[in-house]
């Protein structure tokens, strides 16, 4: 009798810990399911939903019009989350996860600000950030992940940012582009009365290849500029 009651004893610790064991994988199972559940979400979001504003942090709020800047400095594009082609890191995905606990529509709200490759990141230096949509008008940053923004890609974006910088820049890198060139390269004459007409030839010449360069660059690439397809879902607008 006594064996059959330590017998019992152990069935019962066995019993515990399937049990146990049970709850926790059930646990796991369910919160990977929500998980797949609120990634689906994201790749259907349409960016309509908007938080509560009173309820977030003053210091992770932005205006359209920041973001707007940024977007145009840099060249990047601002849309919904389910243009993103790329995985969302962990800990980006677990800080949407504690935001939905005092926001139901959270996934429906979030919007992605990424370089402009058909939101197809690949360099190190392309870094996204994760707003969510709020309702006073401003967006609130939830994440950023990559390495820190190039310095250089603002001063490379400056060509693309509108048709005014774009003929700016063709301008002023043409005629520095001529301006370098040695005059008796081009012509072969030592008269100093004939430099200066010279200079301003090299510099025309100059102008009219960087142009032809960046024209072929710009169309062959169908780029747009970055003051109209910052938001844009289209690839050649």
């Amino acid at each position: 009798m006594i064996k059959e009651s330590r017998l019992e004893a152990l069935l019962a610790q066995q019993k515990a810990r399937t049990e146990v064991l049970q709850e926790a994988q059930t646990a796991v199972e369910t919160a990977r399911l929500q998980d797949e559940d609120m990634e689906q979400k994201f790749r259907t979001s349409s960016g309509l939903a908007e938080l509560d504003a009173s309820t977030l942090p003053e210091e992770k709020m932005y205006s359209i019009q920041s973001i707007k800047q940024v977007a145009i400095e840099q060249r990047l594009r601002f849309l919904p989350i389910r243009y993103f082609k790329q995985d969302i890191p962990r800990f980006a995905f677990n800080r949407v996860k504690a935001l939905k606990l005092n926001q139901e529509q959270v996934e429906d709200s979030l919007y992605i600000l990424a370089p402009s490759k058909l939101f197809a990141l690949e360099d190190c230096n392309d870094d996204p950030l994760l707003f969510a949509q709020a309702n006073d008008g401003r967006y609130y940053l939830i994440a950023s992940w990559g390495g820190d923004l190039a310095a250089w890609r603002k001063w490379l974006s400056i060509p693309l940012r509108n048709i005014n910088y774009a003929i700016a820049s063709i301008v002023v890198l043409g005629a520095l582009v001529g301006l370098s060139i040695p005059s008796e390269l081009l012509f072969d004459t030592t008269d100093s009365s004939t430099i200066v007409p010279i200079k301003l030839l090299s510099a025309v010449y100059g102008i009219l290849t960087v142009a032809a360069v960046f024209s072929f660059l710009f169309f062959s690439r169908s780029s747009g500029f970055s003051n109209r397809n910052w938001n844009s879902k289209n690839f050649n607008f």
